[in-house]
């Protein structure tokens, strides 16, 4: 059998063996029996679902279950011990001294019920000033006790171990009370709420039962035992859901703060109040009499119980509008569906009014970010449009180098270089306005990084004094590029500085590959280090007068992070060489350097015309098996048309202009079996995760140099 549908069962059979009893003739000649035997048998199904419930339950909230099942098990021996030792005392078995046994048990459970609701209140009630208003409520309990019991003519018996610890426990009994009614105030979910009221009414049951104990009146005891079913059965059907929907404590109270919190506490503090007003007017003008009315306090409980549900029920009416608003806004945001989800009717004009402002807001935040969006695709492609002829102009450049002046190669550089860095800063800052993407460590070229930091190097000093000699290999190492430039930027300072006649200063760089690692060797003829300062340099010592010496440290550290090594060799007079190793198996799998055409078809998709010159100059001269497209829509039509691909070569751009697809796209919804993605986002994160899934490969535009074609 199902075990859900055995469960069901099990309640059903608990509640009818608990009710049917009571309405029988049986329960007038047996009742204390009846009573003792159906509440040990609802204690004993309630510590089975609270058991079910704690081997469910997060770890850090499995201490409360344990409390709380502890606390009925105290219940069920008090009502077990009381019903054998009651019988036999009644039989004369047994001396009138054992029929106090039960209180051990009962202290148990108090002990236990405090333990777990003190507990939760503590974790879980995110009430603000919880303990204050916990203060007001035990001033409010004395207030009454000044009234009905200081001030009438009980004959109330203290003089006997028996009646101090009805005293001492019923005072238990009101402060688990309070601190429940403190709960029920945050609570946000109706499992936890039906639990809560049926340990108030179990409560009230104890305290009811204390009254007539010390008063040696049990005229009126059954109605106590009503009142123990009742909330057992209430306590039975919460720690049964519970069990079935394994419930999150933690989550059953509200937010700091919430409407509906204070809405609820203020509705409470309002009924309280005015019904402590009527009652002290009442008793003042002699309305009631407070020395007949010896239930009146279980009354006042009772009323407060219904109250603090009342005043639950008032908030979470009035914080259901917030809770719609709220969902429905969020709607708005993720779908924009202005139209199906903006006509909601609160049946409140303040809510409607708040809502059709919202939507009005949000249609104005809709249409500025759409035209914020084309804003930025406009500046991306005047930017890419911008970067394509500035490689083309790098290539030219070199080609007529011979016939220029030098400084006017300089002069010509150093502009190019203003208008790449530009070009650079801006495609970085949109690309993180648009997508929301931070940077992060990828793959860069690293001649490419390196020519990138000598330009710039050439246009902040005004002097070309760095040489750099590499090899023609496309090296791919990952770093953030950002840190790299920075890094090697302090360094070329530091070199610099270092001359005391800047203009016959030489610096070069010079890069090799070894085995597993690549070698960067940074040496200037400047001034040098002396020998004993090299280590306190290492450690941040500076040199320089202004010097803060934090420009070593962060370089040394940076290298160390790629799992590289960092090492200065100086001698005074002379010059400094700093050493440096990178980690370097091979290039990643997307990589290419060489481009075979020979023996294959080769397709150009590019909508720059500058980039398709410079594939034409490179590959016409080895092979007329070449075909160019300006746009995706051509290069579709070609590949549907093509019924073999495999002998076929593209060399893909990513960017192809306004109302594109992205070139990689393209190639997937082409099929393409061989291609080549060729764009200025290839040293980006996200490009090369892309390409990392695909089987083509990645090469940058400022790279196109450094590719050998055979």
């Amino acid at each position: 059998m199902n075990n859900k549908i055995k469960d069901h069962y099990i309640l059903i059979f608990s509640i009818l063996l608990a009710a049917l009893p009571i309405f029988s003739e049986w329960a007038i000649v047996y009742l204390d029996e009846i009573y003792s035997v159906l509440a040990a048998i609802l204690q004993f199904l309630i510590m089975y679902y609270i058991w079910i419930s704690y081997k469910k339950t997060k770890i850090e909230y499995k201490a409360l279950f344990i409390y709380l099942w502890f606390a009925f098990f105290g219940a069920f021996l008090c009502d077990f011990i009381y019903f054998f030792v009651v019988n036999l005392a009644q039989e004369s078995r047994i001396s009138g001294f054992w029929t106090s046994l039960y209180c051990l048990p009962h202290l148990l459970s108090l002990i236990y019920f405090a333990l777990f609701w003190i507990i939760y209140t503590i974790k879980c009630v995110r009430i603000k000033q919880k303990y204050l208003i916990f203060s007001i409520f035990l001033l409010l309990d004395l207030l009454f006790l000044r009234v009905f019991v200081y001030d009438s003519s009980w004959a109330i018996k203290i003089n006997t171990y028996l009646g101090i610890f009805q005293i001492i426990t019923g005072f238990i009994d009101i402060l688990i009370f309070n601190v429940i009614i403190l709960c029920l105030i945050s609570s946000n979910n109706k499992i936890f709420d039906l639990l809560a009221i049926g340990c108030m009414l179990y409560l009230i049951y104890n305290i009811w039962l204390k009254y007539l104990f010390i008063n040696y009146n049990i005229s009126a005891f059954q109605y106590g035992e009503y009142l123990e079913i009742m909330s057992l059965l209430i306590i039975l059907n919460a720690s049964y859901k519970m069990s079935q929907e394994r419930i999150n404590l933690n989550s059953c109270s509200n937010a700091v703060g919430s409407i509906k919190v204070q809405l609820t506490l203020f509705v409470y503090f309002m009924f309280i109040f005015s019904f402590c007003i009527l009652l002290f007017l009442a008793k003042n003008l002699s309305i009631i009499n407070t020395h007949s009315l010896t239930s009146f306090p279980v009354l006042i409980m009772l009323y407060s119980c219904v109250m603090v549900e009342v005043a639950n029920i008032i908030g979470k009416k009035f914080e259901e509008p917030f809770k719609i608003l709220t969902t429905n806004t969020k709607e708005l945001i993720k779908k924009d569906d202005f139209k199906n989800i903006g006509n909601y009717n609160y049946g409140i004009s303040e809510f409607n009014q708040l809502q059709k402002f919202i939507i009005n807001q949000l249609k104005i935040n809709d249409q500025n970010v759409k035209s914020q969006k084309n804003l930025n695709q406009r500046v991306m492609k005047s930017i890419h449009d911008i970067r394509s002829p500035l490689t083309i102009i790098d290539h030219l450049l070199n080609n007529v180098e011979v016939s220029l002046k030098e400084s006017d190669i300089i002069k010509f550089k150093k502009q190019l270089m203003f208008i790449r860095n530009v070009a650079n800063s801006l495609l970085d800052y949109n690309r993180y306005i648009v997508n929301n993407t931070s940077s992060e460590a990828s793959y860069h070229v690293l001649i490419s990084s390196l020519n990138l930091l000598v330009d710039n190097k050439i246009l902040e000093w005004g002097v070309d004094i760095i040489s750099l000699e590499v090899p023609k290999n496309i090296i791919w190492l990952r770093y953030l590029e950002s840190e790299f430039q920075n890094t090697m930027s302090n360094l070329l300072n530091n070199a610099y500085e270092a001359f005391i006649d800047k203009n016959k200063g030489q610096i070069r760089i010079s890069v090799s590959i070894e085995p597993k690692q690549i070698k960067i060797v940074v040496s200037d003829n400047g001034r040098g280090i002396p020998a004993n300062e090299i280590e306190n340099i290492k450690k941040g010592k500076s040199l320089k007068i202004n010097g803060n010496g934090i420009g070593m440290p962060s370089a040394i550290e940076f290298f160390h992070s790629l799992g590289g090594t960092f090492t200065i060799e100086s001698t005074e007079l002379i010059g400094t060489d700093i050493i440096l190793t990178l980690p370097y198996n091979d290039n990643p799998s997307w990589s290419i350097d060489t481009i075979n055409i020979s023996t294959c078809e080769i397709i150009v998709v590019d909508n720059d015309s500058a980039i398709l010159e410079f594939w034409q100059k490179k590959i016409l001269p080895k092979t007329n098996n070449f075909k160019f497209f300006t746009n995706s829509s051509l290069f579709f039509e070609w590949s549907q048309q093509k019924t073999n691909l495999t002998n076929c070569l593209v060399l893909m751009d990513y960017e192809l202009g306004e109302n594109q697809v992205h070139g990689l796209d393209a190639l997937i919804k082409a099929n393409i079996p061989n291609a080549v993605v060729i764009t200025d986002y290839a040293e980006y994160a996200w490009l090369q995760n892309q390409i990392s899934k695909t089987k083509y490969y990645l090469l940058p535009k400022s790279a196109l140099n450094l590719i050998n074609i055979i």
